[in-house]
C-alpha cells in the first residue's frame, strides 16, 4: 500500500524468502490484484488500484480489532 516494491523488499517485510514472495506475487498478478514492472534487472510490484490499498488497510484494521477483542 506504500508504493512499488521489489520481491526482496516485500520478503523482508513479511519475514519470508524471496522465492516464496515471488510465487505469491505471481499468483496475485495472475488474479489482477498487483501490477508488475521491470526496470532493467530489477522488478517491482504495486497494487493494481487505490481501492485495493484502501480495502487492505480496512481489512488490517478489522483483524487488529478482532485480535484485541480475543486477547481481552
Amino acid at each position: 500500500a506504500d508504493g512499488p516494491a521489489s520481491p526482496g523488499e516485500l520478503a523482508l517485510l513479511c519475514d519470508t524468502t524471496r522465492p516464496n514472495m515471488s510465487n505469491h506475487l505471481a499468483c496475485l498478478r495472475g488474479c489482477g490484484l498487483v501490477e508488475f514492472e521491470r526496470h532493467g534487472r530489477r522488478s517491482t510490484y504495486r497494487l493494481a488500484s487505490v481501492e485495493m490499498g484502501r480495502a487492505l488497510l480496512q481489512l488490517g484494521s478489522i483483524v487488529h480489532a478482532e485480535c484485541e477483542v480475543a486477547a481481552s
